[in-house]
């Protein structure tokens, strides 16, 4: 997550949208995500997925997932792994 804050400091000024999932697994809270967002101050948006319908639309099977949406909702990317802040930034970059 200190990846994609430092990448989101580098492209928040372009036309783009992080946003962070919390996918409630029976043992954290969402209070302990927001206390956890809080805690490593991080800036980019949250959404709770609750009922885990965005996990089910998206089929997410796999974590950590970064998905790359477009203005009209297109998926244009999906990458299965962690990214650092500069492979983050760079396809941030090259897809928007």
């Amino acid at each position: 997550m200190p990846d994609f804050e430092k990448s989101w400091q580098q492209v928040k000024d372009e036309d783009v949208l992080f946003l962070g999932l919390f996918v409630p697994q029976g043992f954290d809270t969402e209070q302990d995500a927001k206390d956890f967002v809080e805690e490593l101050g991080l800036t980019y948006r949250f959404a709770t997925d609750t009922g885990a319908q965005i996990t089910l639309d998206y089929k997410l099977a796999y974590f950590p997932t970064t998905i790359f949406i477009d203005k009209s909702g297109r998926l244009v990317r999906t990458e299965i792994s962690t990214l650092d802040a500069e492979k983050l930034t760079e396809l941030v970059l090259d897809l928007f």
